[in-house]
Formats: C-alpha cells, structure tokens, sequence
C-alpha cells in the first residue's frame, strides 16, 4: 500500500513556492521576462532579438537580476567573496 504524502512536507514546500514567488515579483518586469525567456531555453543572442535590445542588454538584466536576488537570498555578491567574474 503507496504511505501518503507528508502533509507537513506539502505545507512546507508550498511557503517555499511562496517565498521564491515573492522574491521574484520583487524583480524589475524585464528581468523576469529575461528569466522567464531563458528558463524556456533561449539565448541571450534570442532573447535580444525577441525583445528588440541589444545581446548586452540582456547579459547586464541577467547580471542584475543575479545580484539583486542574491542581496535578497542574503548570499554575498561574487565581488564580495574576491571571485572573478
């Protein structure tokens, strides 16, 4: 007999859905556009094209998204560790 889903695994996973929500309306509306776009499998090349800007555009919405939900996530920003980009 399949045991049932942990109902407190399910609560715990939807705050989590929840909490990852929110951080990303917090995101400027291109940006998630930009994520949403690559989470479909576009390049930044296609994603450019698609939005009509240019390929560096997208690499810096894409740089600025990465940093604002690492401030968010309170994970220290790669200059802030010494990497190199």
């Amino acid at each position: 007999m399949p045991s049932s889903p942990d109902p407190s695994a399910a609560v715990e996973e939807h705050q989590e859905l929840q909490r990852i929500r929110g951080l990303l309306d917090r995101l400027p509306s291109t940006q998630r556009l930009v994520l949403a776009l690559q989470l479909y499998g576009l390049s930044s090349r296609e994603i450019a094209q698609e939005l009509g800007i240019k390929e560096a555009t997208v690499c810096s919405h894409i740089r600025h998204m990465r940093n604002r939900l690492a401030e968010l996530l309170h994970i220290p920003s790669r200059g802030q560790q010494g990497w190199k980009a």
